[in-house]
């Protein structure tokens, strides 16, 4: 038998800054009721999405700038008030 998932709740949202040279990894959490983006890159660090369950922002989804080597796996947007993936 298959031991579950710790998954963690955050209510509001994640805004991550760094460098081209930053890499960073969230996993098994649930994002929610975020007043804005629920996952934010910017400045060109590159972020790594694994089984994320994000649901009703007033923004985006995920929103990304700057950056190009960006990941998401087995991760489930929804109710987001705009995208559920913004690029710019």
């Amino acid at each position: 038998m298959k031991a579950k998932k710790d998954v963690r709740t955050i209510i509001g949202g994640l805004d991550m800054k760094g460098k081209k040279q930053n890499d960073v990894n969230v996993k098994n959490l649930k994002i929610s009721q975020s007043k804005g983006e629920a996952v934010r890159g910017d400045k060109g660090m590159s972020f790594h999405l694994f089984n994320l369950d994000i649901d009703l922002s007033k923004g985006n989804g995920v929103w990304v700038r700057g950056s190009k080597r960006n990941t998401m796996k087995n991760c489930r947007v929804c109710r987001s008030r705009l995208s559920g993936l913004y690029r710019l």
